[in-house]
């Protein structure tokens, strides 16, 4: 068994007191590495109101990282997930629910953020990643660390915050190269932003 199938998140005394942290997840190339059209594929099966079977579920997310994705989540004493991926525009809640337990993921989808938190608004409103989870930060964000995981074939103007120092992103966005996606030698990032208390500060508009 791979951890990420192993139960996590904030379920012991230890980890209900912890502090909350946020992870925003993007899954192209992230976690479903060269499967272009498998969002648009589960979208359309389930317009037919067909059920996606485990056999195509469980083949959705490499297997090395689900389970670097699990010991970030192990090592960082759990967090709350929002998504950001452009995944969020074809599933419902319970769709996506139903995706991540599919795929293996289970404590992603146990500790997905309540309400309209789980995801980025629509891209509707903010056609670019920067924008989209700056808006959610100054809708529902509550002090806690984040971090930001994303491919840099989507990142967009993610690319640049190393060069602000003063964006609220600097220092919390973790890259993966595409056709690889999220492996270990990303988790000390990923823990370290989840570690690192956030600094006060007015909201920056997206």
């Amino acid at each position: 068994m791979d951890d990420a199938a192993t139960p996590t998140g904030p379920r012991t005394a230890n980890n209900m007191a912890s502090p909350c942290r946020t992870v925003f997840l993007d899954l192209d190339e992230v976690l479903c590495i060269g499967q272009a059209e498998a969002c648009l594929s589960l979208s359309l099966a389930f317009g037919r109101g067909e059920i996606p079977s485990s056999q195509e579920l469980a083949s959705l997310f490499s297997p090395a990282a689900r389970n670097a994705l699990a010991m970030a989540h192990r090592r960082s004493e759990g967090a709350k997930y929002v998504i950001s991926s452009t995944w969020r525009e074809h599933l419902s809640r319970e769709q996506m629910v139903m995706v991540l337990v599919g795929g293996g993921l289970q404590f992603v989808a146990e500790n997905l953020h309540a309400g309209n938190a789980w995801r980025c608004i629509p891209k509707r409103v903010y056609r670019e990643r920067r924008a989209e989870i700056l808006h959610w930060l100054n809708t529902h964000h509550q002090g806690e660390p984040f971090v930001v995981l994303d491919d840099l074939n989507s990142a967009d103007q993610l690319t640049s915050v190393h060069e602000h120092p003063q964006c609220p992103l600097f220092g919390r966005v973790v890259f993966c190269t595409p056709g690889v996606g999220l492996t270990a030698d990303h988790v000390d990032a990923i823990v370290s932003a989840l570690r690192r208390p956030v600094a006060t500060g007015e909201p920056q508009q997206p």
